[in-house]
């Protein structure tokens, strides 16, 4: 058993138990002004984005703990932020490492907090699956945690980021077909449709921003985001997660073939939203 099902696992057989973080720092966890989720597609930088923000003094971000999920069960606001603060405490247990990379980040505070200001959790692929499902998640999410929710969405080339979806279901190999890719840009689209939806509805503030922009100017997007989540962004913060970003981002799309009209038909999908504004496949 994986680390990660072995997690789902224990999860599951503690369901109804108390959590122990939940009682321990109730009052912190009572008084944190700031919920945040991101949403979007998996293969898009969001496990570096999270891991750099739960590196922050006053965050808490959990890795994949699937929080949307946990709506319809009685696990209550203390035990929710419990288990987001247990997730993150593992994950930097862990090294932070996921797949074969490692974000740890150096003196950061991965797994522990000075005084909270933000929690939430990272599962951008999934919870826009479960919101295909059943729309009023979020709005009951804030229900449960009783303060403004704040969406994250991060985007990415998206002829890289469907490539790099569609290799990974073909267990990496190069050969991912015309059809896979196909299959993937769908999902990709419908994910990338669902934020556009609730950005339209105006009922919770999102922020937004492109991948590759974030590699070129991490400094500046993470005073952006900081700012986003109303915390400030100490130079020593800065200077800790500025060691983990590689400026430059892997363009997995020349890896495989890419027929001419299913470039079109991507580009063409693409153009309809203003996030995904300058991507082309031969930039």
């Amino acid at each position: 058993m994986n680390i990660n099902k072995q997690f789902s696992w224990s999860l599951k057989q503690n369901w109804f138990l108390p959590i122990r973080f939940g009682q321990q720092f109730r009052k912190a966890f009572s008084e944190v002004p700031v919920f945040t989720v991101f949403l979007g597609n998996s293969r898009s930088g969001t496990t570096l984005i999270a891991s750099l923000l739960d590196a922050h003094p006053n965050m808490i971000i959990s890795h994949e703990l699937d929080i949307l999920r946990m709506v319809n069960t009685p696990i209550g606001k203390l035990g929710l932020f419990g288990r987001i603060f247990n997730k993150s405490r593992w994950f930097a247990s862990h090294d932070a490492q996921w797949q074969t990379y490692s974000y740890r980040v150096p003196t950061g505070w991965q797994g522990r907090f000075d005084q909270l200001k933000v929690i939430g959790d990272k599962k951008a692929h999934h919870s826009c699956v479960l919101l295909q499902d059943d729309p009023t998640l979020l709005e009951r999410l804030e229900q449960l945690v009783k303060v403004p929710i704040r969406i994250i969405h991060v985007v990415r080339n998206p002829f890289d980021n469907i490539t790099t979806k569609a290799r990974k279901g073909a267990q990496r190999q190069l050969d991912a077909t015309p059809q896979k890719l196909r299959e993937v840009a769908d999902v990709y689209f419908r994910n990338i449709a669902m934020v556009q939806n609730i950005k339209d509805a105006g009922n919770m503030a999102v922020h937004e921003f492109q991948f590759e922009s974030f590699l070129q100017h991490p400094e500046m997007e993470l005073r952006k985001l900081c700012s986003f989540l109303g915390t400030d962004c100490p130079k020593d913060y800065l200077t800790d997660c500025l060691t983990l970003v590689n400026p430059q981002a892997h363009q997995s799309r020349h890896d495989v073939e890419w027929l001419d009209d299913l470039k079109q038909e991507v580009q063409k999908r693409a153009s309809q939203f203003t996030s995904l504004n300058g991507y082309r496949f031969d930039d």
